[in-house]
């Protein structure tokens, strides 16, 4: 037979079990919000707003419906045809330097200095690649 003292919660193990429930509830609400985020870091656009600015929320294509794209070693997934269709044209090299560029986010020196080209050539592989992709963007 149980005793009549261990059916009740004192009102310190009540306050245990609540600050119990509390932390677990942070601790998974912040672990969403922080996955959530690194996510979108992942993702190709990333949309910042201003005060005066109104953006819509851009419109959600699923994974499977996406095209990949290798630029270099890294694969980008794209919404559009026509856009991944651009970045197959261009050459490894050119590929290369962007991601190294606009994925990595490197300078031109060290790009060059990595690839063994000159900034120059770097600078001039950057603008064609540029020329390439403005006719499908």
């Amino acid at each position: 037979m149980q005793s009549k003292k261990n059916r009740y919660m004192t009102g310190d193990r009540i306050q245990g079990e609540f600050d119990s429930f509390i932390k677990k509830s942070i601790y998974i609400i912040a672990r969403d919000v922080i996955r959530d985020y690194m996510r979108a870091k992942n993702r190709l656009y990333e949309v910042r707003l201003q005060e005066d600015e109104y953006v819509s929320a851009p419109e959600y294509v699923s994974e499977s419906e996406k095209i990949p794209v290798h630029i270099g070693n890294t694969v980008v997934m794209f919404c559009d045809e026509k856009k991944a269709e651009g970045f197959n044209l261009l050459k490894r090299r050119h590929r290369e330097i962007i991601e190294k560029a606009f994925i990595f986010d490197m300078p031109t020196a060290a790009i060059a200095e990595l690839m063994d080209l000159e900034e120059k050539s770097v600078k001039n592989y950057l603008s064609e690649a540029k020329g390439i992709l403005k006719k499908y963007m």
